[in-house]
């Protein structure tokens, strides 16, 4: 599966590479899920002990549901009629559509759903029905494109939901523990930040969704590649890691509590995102 969570943005000159391991003091993780693994920018993010194993048992699967979402599989006509400007999504999706491997069932009369999640971060616009935090608005865009017997057909399926990272302040996305996602490529467009991942792995390793009842990420997540990013080269350049889009409960709740980094949606859209994945996700 090679799925996208990206800001909005063109693509450019990438913006981080892979840098060499830090030294790795301490306690050895005890397995891929420890929280040794998920520490933003620490030691072992990118270290073998931190490779899931090649299957990763997947929770049932759900029917598809419109709860948490603001927009539900909609047209870019339906997204335009509520009053939103899609002129640079469409330019966005075209790029991203193009950059997704597709691989089809041989099989006649096969409907099949190229899937994949962007995240977006607005500077002081698009805020009705998200939260505002440093003059940035987040929201993550659930998007598919139908292909029928391996022809692709016209249009773009999206469902909407409101979403944070970090700080929601592009200035701050190589602070450890403080700025949103940094991006692994440049943007063209003005005041947005940009960004692309692969979504349900880790290290190279296909995780999927993980059910998660603990506070900070009720009631799941997905964990997104690169595991490990770098600004600069080697250990003189900054480092961070760890991404994931959960939900949160309690004092972790989304309109409340910031995250680390990683990218929160109310626990009731992160239901509704499971169903998008598990039925206009086939690619994954």
């Amino acid at each position: 599966m090679i799925l996208v969570a990206s800001f909005l943005g063109s693509a450019g000159p990438a913006a981080a590479a892979t840098g060499p391991s830090q030294p790795k003091p301490g306690p050895v993780p005890s397995s891929w899920q420890d929280p040794l693994c998920e520490v933003d920018g620490g030691p072992w993010s990118n270290s073998p002990e931190c490779v899931p194993p090649k299957e990763v048992p997947q929770p049932p699967t759900t029917p598809p549901t419109c709860d948490g979402a603001v927009f539900c599989r909609a047209t870019y006509e339906q997204m335009e009629k509520a009053g939103f400007d899609t002129s640079v999504m469409r330019a966005n999706d075209k790029a991203m559509m193009a950059s997704l491997p597709v691989s089809l069932a041989a099989a006649a009369s096969v409907t099949y759903y190229l899937g994949w999640l962007n995240f977006y971060l607005y500077n002081n616009t698009n805020c009705s029905g998200t939260v505002k935090d440093s003059n940035h608005c987040g929201w993550v865009y659930h998007k598919y494109q139908i292909f029928v017997d391996g022809n692709p057909k016209p249009g773009v399926h999206t469902s909407s939901y409101p979403a944070r990272s970090g700080n929601n302040d592009p200035a701050d996305m190589w602070t450890p523990n403080t700025g949103p996602q940094p991006r692994s490529w440049g943007s063209s467009s003005p005041g947005v930040s940009s960004g692309h991942w692969r979504w349900g792995w880790m290290n190279g390793s296909f995780t999927g969704y993980d059910a998660d009842a603990s506070d900070p990420f009720y009631p799941g997540k997905w964990r997104l590649d690169p595991w490990t990013l770098w600004k600069g080269s080697g250990q003189s350049g900054t480092q961070r890691s760890s991404f994931e889009v959960h939900g949160g409960t309690g004092t972790h709740a989304f309109s409340v509590a910031r995250t680390q980094g990683c990218v929160r949606l109310p626990s009731g859209s992160i239901t509704s995102l499971k169903s998008m994945w598990n039925n206009y996700t086939d690619n994954r």
